[in-house]
């Protein structure tokens, strides 16, 4: 497990995020796209949690999770994977959410949940 607490001081404080999420909406994608380009944090604060747990309860039955949350504007991600494995293969199951206003810091993207299957093949 892991949680950590992410700090940058050259992001936008509290009242200056909410300040860019109140403009229009072109200035709030132009700050966003230089802060992704520069793989900066949004806002100047986030939490991040997360957590692997192997053989949950049946062997070879693994759950990996994580959130992070923004502590200005309450948004968060999150997303979990339940995977089983075999020699050669694997069957996954994963889920994502992103919860918060069209102009926070998680949840600007239109698709707020999904849903994943995959099956692996290692030779």
């Amino acid at each position: 497990m892991t949680l950590e607490y992410e700090y940058d001081g050259a992001a936008p404080s509290r009242s200056d995020w909410a300040a860019i999420r109140r403009n229009a909406v072109a200035s709030y994608v132009q700050y966003r796209e230089y802060a992704g380009s520069q793989a900066e944090l949004a806002a100047r604060q986030n939490l991040f949690g997360y957590a692997h747990w192997e053989d949950l309860g049946i062997p070879h039955l693994d759950l990996t999770a994580f959130v992070r949350f923004d502590p200005y504007d309450h948004s968060r991600v999150t997303w979990a994977e339940a995977r089983y494995h075999w020699r050669h293969a694997g069957l996954a199951l994963q889920w994502q959410r992103r919860a918060g206003a069209a102009t926070s810091d998680f949840a600007p993207w239109p698709v707020r949940q999904s849903w994943l299957a995959l099956l692996d093949y290692y030779f």
